[in-house]
């Protein structure tokens, strides 16, 4: 198996929190094409003197090769990927069965989250 290389793909970025921010910004200062987007835009901003481009939907990022995310919770994630808004909003067939996976992963989550004292 060959390694790729983050910089040979056009990259989407959704959740600028504490986590999310420190990953997005090494992406940038190692060369990497990101687009980001954040529920409060005054949180991404920041990362447009890196190179970033700041997008108004996830929606926008459908175009990337690759979209990360990094939300707090289950509902976030169902959300920025399969809502009104989200990265899957024009794929139909795809939308159907990845939001089938991502609502498994979403429980799986819920459930690890309440077993974890």
């Amino acid at each position: 198996m060959t390694q790729a290389n983050l910089r040979d793909y056009r990259l989407g970025w959704v959740g600028t929190g504490r986590m999310g921010y420190a990953m997005a910004s090494r992406l940038l200062q190692n060369g990497c094409d990101v687009a980001v987007y954040n529920r409060t835009r005054a949180k991404a901003e920041p990362l447009t003197e890196s190179g970033a481009v700041i997008v108004e939907s996830p929606a926008a990022l459908a175009d990337r090769d690759i979209v990360f995310t990094m939300v707090s919770g289950p509902d976030d994630l169902i959300e920025v990927v399969a809502g009104s808004k989200g990265v899957l909003k024009h794929y139909s067939i795809r939308r159907k069965v990845i939001l089938a996976l991502l609502l498994r992963l979403a429980r799986a989550c819920a459930d690890f989250r309440g077993a974890v004292p």
